[in-house]
């Protein structure tokens, strides 16, 4: 399996903020766990990334079965910020733990930096 986005083309990184969105991260099944996803495909949102939050945008959402909490959560295909300001022709998977990790972590810089 490639983890190469197909057909990428150099995109540039809009400077939309990224927003934490509250919703429900569980479901009885893939299809309920990705419908009720706060993320859809093209949202940008923050994750933690080599300890430190990225920009990152959703370019799949897929229901993933957890046998530690017998249920279904989302996750997330998406295109990390690169550092010339373009989305990366990788892709990574992430988890709703990540997104919120990302999110804490930039609260925490922004307090650091006052």
């Amino acid at each position: 399996m490639s983890r190469a986005v197909k057909d990428w083309v150099s995109e540039k990184v809009s400077d939309a903020e990224a927003a934490m969105r509250e919703g429900d991260y569980t479901g009885s099944t893939a299809k309920e766990a990705r419908e009720t996803s706060p993320y859809k495909k093209g949202d940008v949102f923050l994750v933690l990334h080599d300890e430190k939050p990225k920009r990152a945008r959703a370019i799949m959402v897929s229901g993933h079965y957890l046998r530690t909490q017998d249920q279904y959560v989302p996750r997330y295909r998406v295109q990390l910020e690169t550092s010339k300001g373009v989305w990366s022709k990788l892709w990574n998977n992430v988890w709703p733990g990540d997104i919120q990790r990302g999110f804490e972590a930039a609260e925490q810089l922004k307090g650091e930096a006052q």
